[in-house]
């Protein structure tokens, strides 16, 4: 049986799932049962949650709130506990359908001179497929070994596919070879054995929940890497806290997360989806971008010089689909979901090949990026502008593929540094900064290796942002990293008019997306307005309850330094999580707002909020910054669990006094020099942290 489809997965948020909330409690704080507050239609009651994720210092849970006023009052009342890491919403999956034809083997270099299709044993590297499930059943799967079966969606029921995305991506990894009727038409994984673990988190009607994918991102956590070492995710979604945990989690544990860039044509430094973004923070975390058999990108993939890893053919792919009575099913299918099990299976592939030579996971992820063909029409829109080759990651020699690549990079905060990590950074022996705008010489720029943080920390020069960084080594050189592609060339001009969540808007050079979350689907209009002499976002509608999540981009150093709003008094007041305001990264804010008449400047029956951004794109920050420089520098994190309970206390409590001001401004004055000093003092560091870790086992 013939079918002809293009899917594309993707996770964009839904109602249908906005019922359930996502809490992660601190560990040992966390409560199976809440009490729902009452409202004027509701009575308070009991809501019971459910485990879906457990790690050494988070417990995640998930309570299904059907009434959204209550949602709401308990997302607040959440935010103000110390011991609730973050709040979110559950997020729901769609797919969608379409089709062409195949010819991805010569663009992975698997076809020998002799027209042979070349096929690898992966059965030794367990492959974990969370998607639509697998029809297990299917002939030409008959060479996997299928090691567990999972429905994440309702336990009771059975994991085999039910929609067909999930087979073919089965097929694309380990379907044994099958001529098929036309004599052009050959299906064949990369794998002629393959061991997969099929998690299915996609109902038939194309649905599934965030929630879903972590509680099976829990059972592989759980297994370990020995058990799961790859993870194929063909789908994205908006930013989760929770989520980011699970595949943080999973990194520490050394499993590869491979991931779909999406099928939006987006430029995710711009716009980003998950979990591809999260590329950029750990090395584990590998994006797909997908190009056509030309070498060019497709039109549907998403992009980002930032965020996007590299490509792998994705365009009419041939593969197994679901089977009738009769016969076994077969499927053309398009999208960044069936590039990312190409790369899944060329890890596999290689791992398995080098399983004797105790190799580290990220040797794993540089020897990808060792082996890529390189293609200018690439260049500037992928971190490495290079397309997948599976025959020569298995063909070229072991000095070859295991050589030094750098991965992600943090900024040192307040000053013009970076730290670059990857694999075998210590072998690098110079850095140079080559000047593209005005063509000066090339200068070479003082340098560190940080084993404790596995990164290279390189001063750069004032005029970084027209240049790019050149990493050298005693036997090659690396990628550059290039400041000029950090920058959006595109920006959305003008305000919109959006119904149910989403909005993008220019502000002041940069680029904002907006969305609201639990909106109820009213219809809302995004705009920019001066405010004295700011920027001031105006968001108008008839009623604006729900949260408002902020994303900004656009620039290569960007950080989010606080919000104010204007009252319904004409009053601009500081933001914090006493009125709803929460901080997930340096790039990306929330503002839960319950009872919008208290911040509207216009009466009922309309309202209009006004919002006042404090953004910074240099390494110059204001007293009012979410930074905490020592901190961050002693826990390696900006983010980590106690650098948001100082950051909290400075909020909270420092923030509204004059005398607490006083000494916050004191701070960040002095404390930049100071994380630097210690930044390559270990024993001074851990002194710190240990009088840190006293100060806020007493705030908490």
């Amino acid at each position: 049986m013939r079918i002809w489809l293009f899917v594309l997965l993707l996770l964009p948020f839904n109602s249908l799932f906005a019922e359930g909330v996502i809490v992660t409690w601190k560990k040992g704080y966390s409560q199976q049962s809440l009490e729902l507050p009452q409202t004027s239609t509701q009575k308070s009651t009991l809501v019971f949650g459910k485990k879906i994720f457990n790690t050494k210092t988070k417990e995640i849970y998930l309570y299904q709130v059907p009434n959204r006023q209550q949602r709401l009052k308990l997302i607040q009342k959440l935010m103000l506990k110390p011991n609730v890491i973050s709040v979110e919403l559950d997020a729901a999956v769609e797919i969608q359908a379409d089709s062409q034809l195949p010819a991805h083997f010569q663009q992975l270099d698997l076809v020998t001179i002799n027209e042979y299709v070349e096929q690898y044993a992966c059965h030794d590297i367990p492959i974990a497929v969370l998607d639509t499930g697998i029809a297990s059943n299917h002939s030409t799967l008959q060479f996997i070994n299928f090691i567990s079966h999972k429905n994440y969606i309702d336990n009771t029921a059975s994991a085999e596919d039910d929609n067909g995305h999930g087979t073919h991506v089965a097929g694309l990894i380990g379907a044994s070879r099958q001529q098929l009727n036309d004599p052009s038409e050959v299906v064949a994984g990369l794998c002629y054995s393959a061991s997969l673990h099929n998690y299915k988190v996609i109902e038939q009607d194309g649905f599934g929940s965030v929630s879903g994918v972590i509680e099976a991102l829990e059972s592989i956590l759980d297994s370990g890497r020995e058990a799961i070492p790859l993870i194929n995710l063909s789908l994205t979604t908006n930013s989760s806290f929770s989520l980011r945990t699970a595949i943080n989690e999973l990194g520490k544990q050394g499993q590869f997360v491979v991931v779909a860039a999406g099928n939006s044509g987006l430029q995710l430094d711009t716009s980003p989806s998950y979990p591809a973004a999260y590329s950029k923070d750990f090395s584990n975390v590998i994006s797909v971008a997908n190009v056509n058999s030309g070498g060019f990108l497709a039109d549907s993939s998403n992009f980002g010089y930032q965020l996007v890893d590299f490509s792998a053919p994705g365009e009419k792919l041939l593969s197994t689909w679901l089977m009738t009575d009769t016969e076994d099913g077969y499927a053309v299918s398009s999208g960044t979901s069936m590039s990312t099990p190409l790369v899944t299976a060329t890890l596999a592939a290689l791992m398995q090949k080098y399983q004797h030579f105790n190799l580290p996971p990220e040797a794993f992820r540089a020897a990808i990026i060792n082996s890529l063909n390189y293609s200018d029409a690439l260049q500037g829109k992928l971190k490495y502008a290079g397309i997948l080759s599976t025959g020569n990651s298995l063909s070229l020699t072991p000095e070859q593929l295991f050589k030094p690549a750098w991965f992600n990079y943090k900024w040192q905060e307040d000053v013009d540094a970076i730290y670059i990590s990857g694999y075998k950074m210590d072998e690098v022996v110079g850095v140079n900064f080559h000047n593209l705008k005005d063509l000066k010489p090339v200068k070479e720029l003082a340098f560190s290796y940080k084993p404790e943080m596995e990164a290279v920390l390189v001063i750069l020069p004032e005029s970084w942002r027209d240049g790019s960084l050149e990493f050298i080594t005693d036997s090659h050189e690396l990628k550059p990293l290039d400041f000029t592609l950090m920058v959006a060339n595109s920006l959305p001009e003008k305000s919109g008019y959006c119904v149910g969540s989403h909005c993008e808007v220019k502000w002041e050079n940069l680029s904002l997306a907006i969305t609201r979350l639990d909106g109820n689907n009213q219809p809302w209009f995004l705009s920019t307005q001066q405010y004295q002499d700011q920027t001031a976002l105006v968001i108008s509608g008839s009623n604006l309850s729900g949260i408002w999540d902020l994303k900004f981009s656009g620039a290569p150093r960007l950080q989010v330094l606080g919000m104010q709003a204007v009252n319904a008094l004409g009053e601009v007041k500081e933001l914090t999580t006493a009125n709803g305001y929460l901080v997930h990264s340096e790039t990306n804010v929330s503002w839960l707002v319950e009872e919008p008449e208290k911040w509207s400047s216009l009466a009922a029956p309309l309202q209009q909020l006004w919002l006042l951004p404090q953004v910074s794109t240099s390494a110059e920050i204001s007293s009012s910054s979410n930074s905490c420089y020592i901190a961050s520098q002693v826990y390696g994190d900006v983010y980590a669990p106690e650098v948001m309970v100082l950051r909290q206390f400075r909020d909270d409590v420092l923030m509204h006094s004059e005398l607490g001001k006083k000494l916050t401004a004191f701070y960040y004055k002095h404390s930049p020099a100071l994380a630097l000093w210690i930044a390559d003092k270990p024993k001074l560091q851990g002194l710190v942290r240990w009088c840190l870790d006293f100060l806020v086992k007493i705030l908490r």
